[in-house]
């Protein structure tokens, strides 16, 4: 925060903004009050903090009751502040970012992760609090690993955060200018028209936007990135031209939300099932005018992509599902390049490892009796799919096998 301040930020502390919110006097300290009783009160007439803590940790109950109260208070207060600063960056500081939905408020979030016993330490050391103290405020808030995965930047909690900072400063301001509905590239073209025509509102438009442009931004993306999702929307563009598609734009709705979630070290099925809940949450919270029984089947498409080929597939579906495998018919230089995108998601496995999975998804496509559903995509990409399956398959065989032994 003070390398945001020397860069011209202006900072607010979100801590501070939520002791301001039930000070004495305002309405949202008779509110505490009146839930948490007049004991909590000091002598000075304002809430001791102290006093309600030990009562707000006690049940998650009494904490749920607390946030309640006062989030909504802390964020009227929050945006009456970055709407009232001349600050080209205003960084706002607070611990409960998603957990307040504070976030969606936000053009980016940055974070500094530490292990929870340094932040217990830490905790212990700030507030004097004792150790069970400091493990219950802790259990209480969002764990690491799903603060990364909502986090546009991880900062490291040294002395390096600085330079992190400065490094990443520029290209901040830049994209916090970048309005989607403005943007002329295809891909957020795309995006604000489909959501127009569902009557998404300007501002659900633009959080949506940065959710999910993020999310297929992430670093561990290679293959599973913006530029897949853009080649087979140009494919359902296509198709819809062509007046294969009965619901177009149920199956532009799949093509955005199927690899939402992409974390290549999950078991099968669960980034599929957690994209299908994160395009519910969409429908849900952006007020998007899909019927429930639509938004229901796209969720059912998505959770489909686990698993291409089994089971039957017609209409929409099948062809949203030959778009998904239609990289495996591609011409052979950009299917190698996907190849080795594909090996860089999975740096994280072994060698030997990564070539026996690999071998048996390849496999499982190349033994399949149709590999796609239409006829438009076995016309268009299914010969070149077993071509570059059998040579795939091939390499990765003399990878493992001494030559001669196959």
């Amino acid at each position: 925060l003070a390398a945001m301040a020397e860069l011209g930020a202006e900072v607010l502390d979100g801590d501070k903004l939520g002791h301001g919110v039930y000070a004495k006097g305002t309405s949202c300290f008779d509110r505490v009050v009146e839930r948490f009783g007049k004991d909590i009160v000091g002598e000075e007439g304002e809430i001791d903090r102290k006093k309600l803590g030990p009562l707000v940790f006690s049940a998650p109950q009494n904490l749920q009751d607390l946030n309640k109260l006062v989030w909504p208070a802390i964020r009227e207060k929050m945006l009456a502040r970055i709407d009232e600063s001349k600050a080209e960056v205003v960084a706002v500081e607070a611990a409960v970012m998603f957990e307040a939905g504070w976030d969606r408020d936000m053009d980016e979030v940055w974070a500094v992760t530490i292990a929870p016993n340094e932040a217990k330490q830490r905790i212990m050391d700030r507030n004097g609090f004792s150790e069970e103290e400091a493990e219950k405020r802790i259990s209480s808030q969002m764990t690491n690993v799903e603060r990364v995965r909502r986090t546009n930047l991880i900062l490291a909690g040294t002395t390096e955060s600085g330079t992190q900072v400065a490094a990443n400063w520029e290209p901040l301001k830049k994209r916090m200018k970048s309005d989607v509905l403005l943007l002329e590239s295809y891909l957020p073209r795309t995006w604000v028209a489909l959501c127009r025509r569902w009557g998404v509102g300007e501002e659900a438009i633009r959080y949506w936007w940065r959710r999910v442009r993020d999310r297929y931004s992430e670093v561990h993306r290679q293959y599973h990135g913006t530029q897949h999702i853009e080649a087979l929307l140009g494919l359902v563009d296509e198709l819809d031209t062509a007046g294969h598609l009965t619901r177009p734009d149920l199956v532009r709705g799949a093509v955005f939300f199927h690899d939402v979630i992409y974390e290549p070290t999950y078991p099968s099925g669960q980034n599929e099932a957690e994209s299908a809940a994160e395009w519910r949450t969409f429908v849900r919270e952006a007020g998007a005018g899909v019927s429930e029984g639509d938004a229901a089947e796209v969720e059912q498409w998505i959770v489909r992509t686990a698993k291409h080929l089994e089971g039957p597939a017609s209409g929409d579906l099948a062809y949203f599902l030959d778009c998904d495998l239609s990289p495996l018919g591609a011409a052979a230089p950009v299917w190698a390049a996907d190849c080795e995108r594909i090996r860089e998601e999975y740096c994280h496995v072994d060698e030997p490892a990564f070539t026996q999975g690999r071998l048996q998804v390849l496999r499982q496509f190349q033994s399949a009796e149709h590999l796609y559903f239409t006829s438009w995509a076995r016309e268009r990409f299914a010969a070149q799919a077993a071509t570059n399956l059998t040579q795939a398959i091939k390499r990765l065989q003399e990878s493992v096998s001494p030559r001669g032994a196959l």
